[in-house]
């Protein structure tokens, strides 16, 4: 996992082979005029802007992807991310192989504040249980295929 401010999105560029070109496009978009919906920009990853009511920590399920990466850019709102090794999950809940979701039952480690200016990025090893908070938020959500 990866947390940092949007500023310094490039430091991260040689994680990931798609990365430079991601945030490349990041960088262009208005994040204030987005709307929301899926926009597919090209082979290698989609963009998905959410506007959604936050949830109680008791509600918020980990979640893990294997086969994209999420980087998570709230626009609107702050809001609590829980967070666990994948490793440590225990209690699977459900799996969703076309969507690319398993949800766990575990109760996560830690949480920590995703602000708005800045970003997480979540592999497949992180299971993560996004949108805790109160109110609503709108969020970008980059899926960047795992390679």
């Amino acid at each position: 996992m990866v947390l940092d401010t949007i500023e310094n999105l490039d430091l991260y560029a040689n994680m990931h082979p798609s990365f430079a070109k991601v945030f490349s496009y990041i960088k262009t978009l208005n994040f204030e005029e987005l709307p929301t919906g899926r926009t597919d920009v090209d082979e290698d990853f989609y963009v998905n802007v959410d506007a959604v009511d936050l949830r109680s920590p008791q509600m918020a399920n980990l979640e893990v992807h294997n086969a994209y990466i999420d980087i998570q850019i709230p626009i609107t709102n702050m809001e609590y991310v829980g967070y666990k090794s994948r490793k440590s999950c225990k209690m699977l809940k459900e799996i969703h192989p076309k969507q690319d979701i398993t949800f766990y039952k575990d109760k996560f480690d830690f949480s920590f504040a995703l602000s708005v200016g800045s970003f997480a990025i979540f592999f497949p090893q992180d299971a993560h249980a996004p949108l805790i908070g109160n109110g609503t938020t709108k969020k970008i959500i980059v899926k960047v295929k795992v390679k």
